[in-house]
């Protein structure tokens, strides 16, 4: 599942969608629809806290999470990793940013 590591650390996205998502579709896009109708992402109006957001499992519920259309605060002990999941989230027209929490204490 990786894909975010470019050249100088810059996150690298497929060309329309997130690594690891089923069938690698657009990311961003409502995957509710009923004969060519697209009605209301599920997270819409909704925030949602995903912790450990900077990598693995965590980045990609977070990814989900902005596709459903909800706003998204990544939280992750590393900094970079948390910037990169907001950097690739806002990239999409999502919404998301960071907070740093070590929740091991």
């Amino acid at each position: 599942m990786g894909g975010l590591g470019g050249a100088g650390g810059a996150p690298q996205l497929p060309a329309g969608g997130f690594p690891g998502l089923p069938g690698g579709g657009a990311p961003l896009t409502p995957r509710h629809r009923t004969e060519g109708t697209i009605m209301a992402k599920l997270l819409e109006n909704k925030v949602a806290l995903v912790t450990g957001a900077g990598s693995g499992i965590g980045r990609e519920i977070a990814y989900r999470y902005a596709a459903e259309g909800a706003r998204v605060i990544v939280s992750d002990i590393d900094e970079g990793g948390g910037a990169e999941t907001v950097e690739a989230i806002r990239g999409r027209a999502g919404s998301a940013l960071y907070i740093r929490a070590d929740i091991s204490k």
